[in-house]
């Protein structure tokens, strides 16, 4: 679901949220499979500073309007969080939870 140049870069500087075995976590979105930028890793913040400078360099624009830029998930196979779903542990699934079920 995103340009093959922008998601290259992006796996060479290792700027994806990672799933607890170390792989890229997979998501599904409305282009189809997508993985998300850790903002919380400094690497991933200049990375996406300089993806915006090139785009800017081929394209001049004033202001970004940036859809879909929160982690959005559309599953349709029952997971949650990845393609794969998310491990069952106490991070994933806490022992508190809220009184009504997750759709």
């Amino acid at each position: 679901g995103i340009n093959a140049e922008y998601g290259e870069r992006g796996k060479m500087k290792d700027v994806y949220i990672k799933t607890s075995q170390g792989e890229d976590l997979v998501g599904k979105v409305w282009p189809g499979p997508t993985v998300f930028p850790d903002f919380t890793n400094p690497i991933t913040i200049n990375w996406w500073n300089d993806e915006i400078i090139e785009f800017h360099d081929q394209l001049p624009f004033d202001g970004i309007w940036l859809d879909m830029n929160e982690p959005a998930n559309f599953d349709e196979n029952g997971t949650h969080g990845s393609i794969n779903g998310c491990e069952d542990n106490t991070i994933n699934h806490p022992p508190y939870s809220a009184l009504i079920p997750l759709l």
